[in-house]
């Protein structure tokens, strides 16, 4: 498994080594309307244009998306469930482009938010996992490793 920290700049960009976008069958700068899909509080998932716009479960959360966003409200006592509300804020846009020997992509602030992480000071794991390019908060990481190696094998 190929993987890097990557230190969030202040302006909210991390630095991406080429060598780890090789594995993933896309090139950035070929490629517009690149997202994350948040998986949880703790881990996402970098997805190309092409992928949001044809892949049938992209297809499927951005129709859900849709309708979230389009249904009325009902009244102004009723609040939705709180995880549908955030449906909306698991597919975010992001700048991915070009720098030096890899790329730079800048995180969505929001995202900076749900993992718990502060630009200039935090860092996250960038790792290739299924083809694709994985952001995990270190918590998260920490956390996926804290169990014995003995009880997975």
């Amino acid at each position: 498994m190929e993987y890097t920290l990557a230190k969030i700049e202040k302006d909210y960009r991390i630095h991406i080594p080429k060598i780890l976008l090789s594995g993933v069958g896309w090139v950035p700068e070929n490629n517009k309307g690149a997202c994350v899909l948040v998986g949880d509080s703790g881990r996402c998932r970098l997805l190309s244009g092409g992928e949001v716009q044809h892949d049938p479960d992209c297809c499927r959360i951005r129709e859900e998306i849709g309708a979230v966003l389009e249904e009325p409200l009902s009244s102004v006592l009723n609040f939705r469930e709180e995880s549908v509300t955030a449906l909306p804020l698991r597919l975010l846009p992001v700048d991915i482009f070009p720098h030096g020997v890899g790329y730079r992509m800048t995180l969505p602030k929001l995202l900076t938010g749900i993992f718990q992480v502060c630009p200039g000071k935090d860092s996250v794991a960038v790792l290739v996992n299924q083809a694709h390019i994985e952001i995990w908060n270190l918590e998260t990481l920490r956390i996926a490793v804290s169990r014995r190696l003995e009880e997975l094998l």
